[in-house]
């Protein structure tokens, strides 16, 4: 949003304002499980039951992917009447956007339980380096994307850095 308003006008970062929360909506899943998973599975750690995590891991991500599908393909198929719904027709131009952001924040809630797991195998250290490297990466895709493409190349760049973020964790 910032290098929106930096290399655009305000206008667009309002625009691109509407489609991202509305994709973060496929975080709340995610984070309403980890609120239970990070302290179950710290928990079975402890006791080395590596089978217990295992099946807790693949049942949360079944769980997860069973509930963020039926989103993904309204955000998808109807991204423009969503956003017209929502916010107003003004704001259905950022569709494409919303349909980039909602697949990269998928792919960060399905895969999500990675981040949570290493956090309960103490592998914070290499989260950071991750993060970091995430944050470089994002940067610069918007730096090359945004001039060119607009929302579009922002939302790439998010899209992006979800995908690169959450393939290596």
């Amino acid at each position: 949003t910032i290098m929106i308003g930096y290399f655009m006008e305000s206008y667009h970062v309002g625009i691109y304002n509407v489609a991202l929360p509305t994709a973060h909506l496929f975080l709340m899943p995610l984070a309403i499980f980890a609120v239970l998973f990070i302290p179950v599975t710290s928990e079975l750690y402890s006791k080395k039951k590596n089978d217990e995590i295992k099946s807790i891991y693949n049942t949360m991500t079944k769980w997860l992917f069973t509930i963020s599908i039926p989103a993904l393909v309204i955000m998808v198929l109807f991204s423009k009447q969503l956003l017209s719904l929502l916010f107003g027709n003004e704001f259905a131009i950022a569709s494409f956007a919303l349909i980039l952001l909602s697949l990269g924040y998928f792919y960060n809630t399905i895969t999500g339980p990675n981040v949570h797991l290493l956090v309960t195998f103490g592998k914070t250290k290499f989260l950071l380096y991750v993060s970091v490297i995430g944050t470089i990466m994002n940067v610069a895709a918007n730096v090359m994307l945004i001039p060119s493409y607009g929302i579009v190349g922002a939302a790439l760049a998010t899209f992006s850095t979800q995908l690169l973020i959450n393939t290596i964790i």
